[in-house]
């Protein structure tokens, strides 16, 4: 008779203690899934940020390039005018 008597509140407190954690894992999962929503979001604004750098030194680099050409040209065209003089002053 004891035994039934100790049975019953020890299965309540058993029954009790699943069900009060099965609450708080489902409010630390909830938790932690709006903490992996919230970090996927973030790291999807720095991918396209990254993205965008990337983009803005490519477009860089293709200026220095044409600048590198340019000066290229420039350069030259100052030796051609050298040679130029040169053949001018050797003339005289």
């Amino acid at each position: 008779m004891k035994k039934r008597k100790l049975i019953i509140p020890i299965t309540l407190g058993v029954v009790g203690l699943a069900y009060y954690n099965r609450k708080a894992l489902k409010n630390e999962f909830l938790i932690y899934k709006d903490y992996y929503e919230t970090l996927s979001k973030e790291l999807s604004q720095v991918s396209f940020a990254s993205k965008k750098v990337l983009f803005n030194v490519m477009q860089l680099l293709d200026l220095v390039s044409e600048s590198s050409d340019t000066i290229e040209n420039l350069l030259t065209e100052i030796d051609d005018f050298s040679q130029e003089v040169n053949k001018t002053l050797d003339s005289f």
